[in-house]
């Protein structure tokens, strides 16, 4: 007897066949939190490091961090960042999260003048692009090693026996 390993089958527990909209919904939830906390990582970097004392309450950054977060979240949509493919390697998506961190940067740099009446630290901003880049990067790939690491202990996997004649 030969096992076929089968990602796709009508018989499936009903765990295994909602396994790919939980996993979606787990990078869309982790890469808003991420981008969040990027931005609140860098707001606490240019208070602490600024040595003039000139400082802007948090209150005034949450709606447009908020805001932000979710652009990015369209936009890594739009770039087919939650579409899982069939390689687990997924060489592409690299480069597809490369080009939606840059069009979200820069969309976030020029909406950001904007909220001209809320003065918001240009600082502030150039740091979260920043800690965005790193940040996402490294959350992206300890999500997709963890994948990796669910498929090779076989985790929702379902067999098919296949009988040779």
């Amino acid at each position: 007897m030969n096992y076929l390993r089968v990602h796709i089958n009508r018989n499936m527990k009903l765990h295994s066949k909602y396994y790919v909209h939980l996993l979606t919904l787990l990078y869309i939830v982790i890469d808003f939190v991420t981008i969040e906390m990027s931005f609140y990582c860098a707001y606490f970097l240019w208070r602490y490091a600024n040595p003039i004392g000139h400082f802007q309450p948090l209150s005034i950054y949450i709606l447009p961090f908020a805001g932000w977060g979710v652009l990015f979240i369209i936009i890594f949509a739009l770039f087919n960042l939650y579409k899982r493919d069939v390689s687990i390697l997924n060489i592409e998506e690299p480069i597809r999260l490369l080009k939606a961190m840059l069009l979200s940067l820069v969309l976030f740099l020029s909406m950001s003048y904007f909220f001209r009446n809320k003065e918001l630290a240009r600082l502030v901003m150039v740091y979260s692009c920043i800690f965005i880049i790193i940040l996402v990067n490294i959350e992206r790939i300890i999500l997709n090693k963890l994948h990796e690491m669910m498929h090779k202990k076989e985790f929702f996997i379902n067999y098919l026996i296949h009988h040779s004649h």
